[in-house]
C-alpha cells in the first residue's frame, strides 16, 4: 500500500491531535497552566512486552529496529527552552485555551546550502505544465 506524502500529513495530524486530547484530559484538574513538549524519537523505548511503571528504569531497553520512530511527550510547568525538532504548547484549563509556541524543524539550513535549486524548480516547472498541456508564466 502506498501513501501519499497529504495522508502521512493528514495521519501524523490526526495523532498528534489525539496526543493532545489525550494529555489535556489526564492534567485537566491542573489549575496553573503547564506546557507539552512533543519531538519524535528513535532507539531507547519501553520494551512492550515488559509493561512500563516510571520508578522502574530498568524496563527501557534499545529497540534493535531503527526505523520505529515513536512520538515523545513531555509534560512541564515551565516553558521549556526551544530545540530543534519539537513543538510546544501551553495549555491552560481554567481559561480553556491552548496556545502552539513553537514548531521547529529538524535542522537549520546554512548559508553554503541553497535553499531552493532554481535551476531545478525550472525544470520541474516546465515538466509538469507539459504533462497537463499548459505553459505556465
Amino acid at each position: 500500500m502506498k501513501m501519499e506524502l497529504g495522508e502521512l500529513m493528514r495521519e501524523l495530524q490526526i495523532d498528534l491531535r489525539k496526543t493532545l486530547e489525550g494529555v489535556i484530559e489526564r492534567f485537566q484538574a491542573k489549575q496553573n497552566p503547564y506546557y507539552v513538549l512533543v519531538y519524535a524519537a528513535e532507539g531507547l523505548d519501553v520494551h512492550p512486552a515488559k509493561g512500563f511503571t516510571p520508578k522502574d528504569e530498568k524496563l527501557f531497553t534499545p529497540f534493535e529496529d531503527k526505523t520505529i520512530i515513536r512520538t515523545r511527550v513531555i509534560i512541564t510547568d515551565h516553558e521549556p527552552p526551544r530545540m530543534l525538532g519539537t513543538l510546544c504548547y501551553k495549555v491552560d484549563n481554567q481559561k480553556g485555551q491552548l496556545w502552539r509556541l513553537w514548531a521547529l524543524p529538524l535542522n537549520i539550513p546554512n548559508e553554503t546550502e541553497p535553499i531552493i535549486d532554481e535551476e531545478k524548480v525550472v525544470k520541474e516547472v516546465l515538466e509538469s505544465s507539459q504533462i497537463i498541456g499548459k505553459l505556465i508564466i
